[in-house]
């Protein structure tokens, strides 16, 4: 015993003599071997663990998954208490089973009798966990739902580069304040036959079958099934090349959509900031015409509200209720988003 004491008041040593405090005026710098670290504020364009983990494919659950799998780490196993010794010793998954299924090893003596419903397994126990959902009341009938675990990690990177090479991808000229620029994304849209055209911008994009890419019929299904009542017949793919990829603010209120429009969004790549404000109201002051001074108080005091959603691979978020009759939204340029992002919309037109 006194030799382990020993040992470990020498490596104290010998760790004070190579890790020492800094002179620093930051308390949360440190010195090793000599030279200085520390944590900060990250500049601008440096890029983030986030970013960079999207980038690279990277999760710590991943990690830590593959470290089990290899035994390289195993949780302990305690041997049981004398007081318990006729019993069975617990397995390292002991924890994972259900206190009411029976022992499969059982010790020496009778079984006692379960109890009501002890031992059965539950309807549906053997499904996939449903994803945490995310509910916003945005007020007024408008809400928001994000799930930001929507779909396995893996299949989701599999899919965005099926998207990727797959799909056939335009950035058409649109017509914004009278002027024809270049859309600042990439776009495709999909369409059951025979609905309305949709129409945004002075552009008319040409409507795909869903016959030509089945895997949007997939997607299409997992998004069904995670929003019950849900009928989409619609979708408008997105890809932001780069941090210089955006869409402005605006309403998916075309008339084609109906005043109640339910929107489901699906991100894969790089994750994105999803920016949401209310739609700022129109005053009769401001009808009326009253002084510049008093209608710069009154937009200071009701300046629109706002939200953010920050949308990872393999989420989806939905918009229902009158979210854009009373909302807008927008994806802004981030100068850290410096991988592609694909995202999809799925909408319903009316008949």
């Amino acid at each position: 015993m006194a030799g382990v004491l020993l040992s470990a008041a020498v490596a104290c040593v010998l760790l004070a003599g190579t890790v020492t405090a800094s002179s620093s005026s930051s308390p949360r710098v440190f010195t090793v071997g000599g030279e200085e670290r520390g944590w900060r504020q990250p500049a601008p364009g440096e890029e983030t663990y986030n970013h960079w983990a999207t980038k690279n494919r990277f999760h710590v659950g991943d990690f830590l998954r593959d470290l089990t799998a290899s035994r390289l780490f195993q949780p302990p196993v305690f041997d049981p208490p004398s007081t318990a010794a006729s019993f069975p010793a617990a397995s390292p998954m002991a924890s994972r089973l259900r206190l009411g299924q029976p022992s499969p090893n059982p010790g020496p003596g009778p079984s006692p009798s379960p109890s009501p419903g002890e031992g059965k397994i539950e309807e549906g126990e053997g499904r996939k966990p449903e994803p945490r959902r995310e509910v916003t009341d945005l007020g007024g009938g408008s809400e928001v739902v994000h799930i930001p675990r929507f779909m396995a990690r893996e299949r989701a990177w599999e899919l965005f580069e099926h998207l990727d090479k797959r799909i056939p991808w335009t950035r058409p000229t649109i017509r914004v304040f009278g002027r024809s620029v270049v859309q600042p994304r990439d776009t495709c849209y999909v369409a059951d036959k025979g609905l309305t055209d949709l129409r945004y911008s002075g552009h008319q994009p040409h409507a795909h079958s869903w016959d030509d890419f089945p895997v949007l019929k997939d997607i299409l299904k997992e998004v069904h099934e995670a929003l019950p009542g849900s009928h989409f017949n619609s979708l408008l793919l997105n890809r932001y090349k780069g941090c210089s990829d955006y869409v402005s603010w605006h309403a998916d209120d075309e008339p084609l959509y109906g005043p109640t429009p339910e929107i489901a969004s699906v991100t894969f790549g790089c994750e994105r900031e999803f920016l949401l404000r209310k739609k700022p109201a129109n005053t009769q002051s401001q009808a009326a015409g009253e002084s510049g001074e008093t209608a710069r108080k009154r937009l200071k005091v009701s300046a629109p509200q706002q939200h953010s959603f920050l949308l990872k691979h393999g989420s989806l978020l939905v918009m229902k209720g009158y979210t854009q009759r009373d909302w807008q939204h927008a994806v802004p340029k981030r100068a850290r988003a410096a991988s592609t992002r694909i995202n999809l919309t799925f909408r319903h037109v009316l008949p």
